[in-house]
Parts: structure tokens; C-alpha cells; sequence
């Protein structure tokens, strides 16, 4: 294995097989190289996605010898994850959009190394609860109401703030008889 340009001796063995010494010049090529996980660089003809360090011989003359030594870094894709949760009505901002139905979001930047960099969001939209409830009074009468006395037929909401900070509905059918 050579490691270094120079001039090498070694043993040569003819189909004679007559011993004798031959110099070899070998030239060494270094090649410093780096792509994006995903990527390929082709060398000696093969198309490479790992980092590692790879090689060629090139046989130039019977004393002539050139070797290219790859080392080659692939940077990974840097990913990370969010998770958030909106209430019914709400909006999450996003990468400048505004989003309001639940699933998942990607969005791809490039990162100062050059290689992508992938933000993914889960969003969940929460629907607010709503209870309802029906009843009947008798002409003349009241129904309480969350504090309201209702005596006219009608559908009736009030609206609450739960701990989480969403809406829950209470919805009333008044039925008068």
C-alpha cells in the first residue's frame, strides 16, 4: 500500500521466474470531498453515498503508478419535530402561513452547511366541546339558563373558556308549550 509520492523498489516475478528488482514512481492524488446525505459523488465508477475514504489505482506505464485517494464527509439532514395544539377557531403560525386545519406539515431550508434542513409540525386542532340539551316550559314560565331566564322559544348558546384556554358550548332548545 503507498501512502506518499516517490520512487519504489520491489520484486518482479516473470513467468521465467527469474528474480530482479524494477522502480515503480507512484504518484498519490488527495481528494478532499463532501455532499448532502441524499447526494452521490461518483468515483472509479461508483456512484458513493457514504463518508469514508475510497481509492484508485491508475496504471499509467509498467512503472508509472497514480493513485486517487477519496475522502469523502456526508453531512446529514438535520430534521426536527414540533408538535402543537390550536383550538377550533385559533391559527398557528407556521413559516409564514397561517394554519388552521389539523396534520402534518413539512417545510425544507437550506442550512449554512448547504445540505437541507427539514422542520416538521403535527398539528392538532382542537374542536370545542358542546353540550345540548333540550327543554319544555309551560306558556308563561321561565327556564334558567346559565343565569339567563328564558321564556321565549328559541336555541340558546353561552359560551365558556376551558382550563386549556378553548371554547366549550353549552347549547339550549327551549321548547314553550
Amino acid at each position: 500500500d503507498f501512502d506518499l509520492d516517490g520512487d519504489y523498489d520491489f520484486i518482479k516475478f516473470p513467468k521465467n521466474t527469474v528474480l530482479y528488482t524494477q522502480d515503480l514512481r507512484v504518484t498519490i492524488n488527495n481528494i478532499q470531498a463532501t455532499i448532502c446525505e441524499g447526494e452521490t459523488y461518483s468515483f472509479n465508477g461508483e456512484d458513493l453515498t457514504k463518508s469514508g475514504t475510497y481509492s484508485q489505482t491508475i496504471h499509467v506505464t509498467d512503472i508509472y503508478d497514480s493513485i486517487v485517494k477519496l475522502s469523502l464527509t456526508v453531512i446529514p439532514v438535520k430534521q426536527s419535530f414540533r408538535s402543537a395544539t390550536i383550538c377550533s377557531g385559533s391559527s398557528y403560525s407556521f413559516v409564514n402561513n397561517e394554519l388552521t386545519i389539523s396534520g402534518q406539515y413539512t417545510q425544507t431550508f437550506e442550512a449554512s452547511t448547504g445540505c437541507d434542513s427539514l422542520i416538521t409540525l403535527d398539528l392538532t386542532v382542537t374542536p370545542p366541546p358542546v353540550s345540548s340539551d333540550t327543554a319544555t316550559i309551560c306558556s308563561g314560565a321561565t327556564y334558567s339558563f346559565y343565569g339567563e331566564e328564558l321564556s321565549t322559544v328559541g336555541v340558546y348558546t353561552k359560551v365558556f373558556k376551558m382550563a386549556n384556554g378553548c371554547d366549550s358550548l353549552a347549547e339550549l332548545r327551549l321548547i314553550v308549550t
